[in-house]
């Protein structure tokens, strides 16, 4: 009867220990995912800022060129209109009217699509950030279902070897 007692004892303990070990791995699995989750949002994020970037130096070269476009077209016109001799008539202010539009309508197109593109950048981040926090929630969850699942089965041990442990401590 006493080795009998002292080999529940020992299973019980042997419970106690293996659930408390199961616990501290899940602990660690959590915090291991968090740390990933973390260096990976940051990852998305420096590659997210560097695509906007380019996307705005790209506006920016695209606005530079409408601009060298318009100078090399006003030059074109006064050169044209001064070799027909209609350099000092309405025809060149009609033409430099002309093409300040047509760069006017080309600033807005590159602007618009610039303002989009920030936009969508600005959606991809909290929709970066908003799954980050998704996952580092079901981390911590999973910590948390770790644990009740290492006490219910230290409850269970107990209560499957309630006998037992009376018997011991009885």
């Amino acid at each position: 009867m006493a080795i009998a007692t002292v080999i529940a004892a020992v299973g019980v303990a042997a419970s106690v220990a293996g659930t408390a070990v199961a616990y501290r791995g899940q602990r660690q699995a959590a915090s291991e995912q968090r740390r990933m989750i973390a260096a990976q949002t940051a990852a998305q994020q420096r590659v997210e800022d560097s695509r906007q970037q380019q996307a705005n130096l790209d506006a920016t070269r695209r606005k530079r060129e409408i601009i060298r476009q318009a100078q090399i077209a006003r030059a074109t016109a006064l050169t044209t209109a001064s070799s027909q001799g209609a350099g000092d008539g309405s025809v060149l202010g009609g033409a430099y009217g002309g093409i300040s539009g047509q760069s006017g309508v080309n600033m807005l197109g590159v602007s618009q699509n610039q303002e989009i593109g920030n936009d969508i950048f600005a959606a991809n981040r909290s929709y970066s950030q908003a799954t980050a926090s998704g996952n580092m929630a079901v981390a911590r969850a999973g910590s948390t279902a770790a644990l009740g699942s290492g006490m219910s089965s230290l409850g269970g041990a107990r209560m499957t070897n309630s006998e037992t442990i009376g018997r011991i401590f009885g």
